[in-house]
């Protein structure tokens, strides 16, 4: 979970530096795994944290 919010900020300075088509299968990837982690379940305490982090990717993918 630790690696998330820094891996989201990462692609996000790749996006500037680079064209967004470059780095969008990332994003849709990193995306995938997250509802993953959210589906199979994780401790409670990492939910609203996960479910703030993808909505943050969902953001950037949409734009």
């Amino acid at each position: 979970m630790q690696n998330l919010a820094p891996m989201l900020a990462q692609n996000k300075r790749l996006e500037d530096k680079l064209d967004p088509c470059q780095v969008f299968e990332t994003f849709i990837a990193q995306h995938r795994l997250l509802h993953r982690v959210l589906a199979v379940g994780c401790p409670e305490q990492l939910h609203r944290t996960l479910n703030l982090i993808d909505s943050s990717m969902a953001a950037s993918i949409s734009v």
